[in-house]
């Protein structure tokens, strides 16, 4: 099961202060949960985020995990960012 709402949650406080965006490309969560296990949430993009599920000692290697995924999103935005052909250029 999870833990009660608003317990074991790392990341951006409640009342941020200056009304801004509370979160941005580096964004994520970590929800600890009473199995011992973690929920580890991070955006990919403006449409996307990943939702990992890790046993709490491999939060410890949290600078590889965000590597790993950084690299993810690097192969993910190369896949989508592929140019289309322009209509005009169809056309003529």
């Amino acid at each position: 099961g999870a833990v009660p709402l608003g317990e074991g949650l790392d990341g951006v406080g409640e009342g941020g202060g200056d009304g801004g965006v509370a979160y941005d490309a580096e964004s994520s969560s970590v929800i600890r949960l009473s199995n011992g296990m973690v929920l580890y949430l991070r955006e990919v993009n403006n449409y996307l985020a990943l939702v990992c599920l890790l046993r709490g000692d491999n939060l410890q290697k949290r600078g590889l995990i965000d590597y790993n995924i950084d690299c993810f999103k690097q192969a993910l935005s190369q896949v989508f960012n592929v140019p289309r052909p322009s209509i005009a250029r169809q056309e003529g």
